[in-house]
């Protein structure tokens, strides 16, 4: 692993959750420690974290090969997702293309609502 930051597996709080991440340190101009997921900028704050050694390191040509092509990408769901994506979209254009109320309109559809007995 050389020329690259040293990387720990991390154990830390993801939404209340325990969740385990890659991370690094840097050291700040102010001489703080701060911990981060270099894959998504992410800060974290590590609960326990185990150095991750040599073993782990791949060569360019494993990583070139037939099995890492046919291995799906951490993010291959997104393009799944795309249709139902644009339909989503969609509806939120059309929502927000919708005429809106003043809020003297507003009030009187809710004065008329509550005199009519009709909530």
């Amino acid at each position: 692993m050389e020329g690259m930051e040293e990387l720990f597996l991390v154990l830390h709080k993801v939404k209340g959750k325990p969740a385990i991440d890659v991370a690094q340190t840097c050291l700040l101009s102010c001489g703080r420690e701060l911990w981060w997921v270099p894959t998504s900028g992410h800060r974290v704050y590590p609960y326990k974290c185990v150095r991750l050694d040599e073993s782990l390191a791949v060569s360019a040509d494993l990583l070139e090969g037939e099995e890492w092509q046919r291995l799906p990408d951490h993010y291959d769901y997104l393009k799944e997702r795309r249709h139902g994506l644009r339909g989503l979209l969609a509806r939120v254009v059309a929502r927000l293309r919708r005429p809106r109320l003043s809020v003297a309109d507003a009030l009187d559809h809710l004065l008329e609502h509550s005199l009519s007995g009709r909530g």
